[in-house]
């Protein structure tokens, strides 16, 4: 059964992903869902009641030194397996009172790092032994979803070529480590036959993108899993959108 993570599960974006996979009972059958608080979390403690295969962990991807201890509750689940595909949707944006250059502060910075870049890195790293045991354990199948899949969840804003705008500080610098964090991991795992991709899931009407999204959540996600779907190798190291088409770096 492919298994999937997905972090900052309890709303937005994250929280539909679940709901859809679900719905659509895919190739998807173990899922794995983290919140950070508890307050914020209730729809997803809800729906889990109803489920047996969603599992819903604690993790604050801000604490970098609790990866292990997390890892080995997935393990717990995931077991000989391994972990098929891995998330990283969890993701802050700049406080709106620094949007203004002279007003950034580098504890600012950080903490949009921290959350942005550093945690989908640290996560990759400490998965990498279920990961690459799920593509091994899997290697008779074509690459995508049931063999092994990271998509890093990141933003057009994070576009080199298409910076038109600039501002977003902080926020749009993070997506763009996060863009190249991506490519490299593509290429030091393309010989595992895992495949990698940043995603732009759109501008989405949730919590962050606020309410002038231009689509909402549903649409966002019906089209996330599409392109999940239809991951192969020649998707791999790739930066798409929502909708499947391929963004520039």
């Amino acid at each position: 059964m492919a298994s999937v993570l997905i972090t900052g599960a309890n709303r937005g974006i994250g929280f539909e992903l679940v709901k859809h996979i679900l719905k659509e009972n895919g190739p998807l059958k173990t899922i794995i869902a983290t919140y950070r608080n508890l307050e914020s979390s209730s729809e997803l403690l809800e729906l889990k009641k109803k489920h047996n295969n969603l599992h819903v962990l604690k993790l604050d991807v801000s604490d970098l030194n609790s990866f292990q201890s997390f890892a080995q509750e997935v393990e717990s689940i995931v077991k000989e397996n391994g972990l098929n595909v891995l998330i990283n949707n969890a993701g802050v944006i700049t406080d709106s009172k620094y949007e203004d250059f002279k007003n950034i502060t580098h504890q600012e910075y950080l903490r949009v790092f921290t959350t942005n870049v550093f945690a989908p890195i640290f996560l990759c790293q400490t998965f990498l032994p279920l990961l690459k045991m799920a593509a091994k354990k899997n290697s008779d199948k074509p690459q995508g979803i049931t063999r092994c899949v990271v998509i890093n969840v990141s933003s057009l804003l994070g576009s080199l070529t298409d910076n038109v705008g600039g501002k977003f500080w902080a926020y749009r610098e993070s997506k763009t480590a996060l863009n190249m964090f991506s490519k490299n991991l593509a290429k030091e795992l393309s010989s595992d036959g895992i495949v990698v991709i940043a995603l732009h899931p759109g501008h989405v009407r949730t919590n962050m993108g606020g309410p002038s999204g231009k689509i909402s959540t549903e649409e966002s996600v019906s089209g996330i899993y599409k392109v999940m779907l239809s991951l192969n190798e020649s998707k791999t190291d790739k930066f798409l959108q929502w909708d499947g088409k391929e963004l520039p770096w």
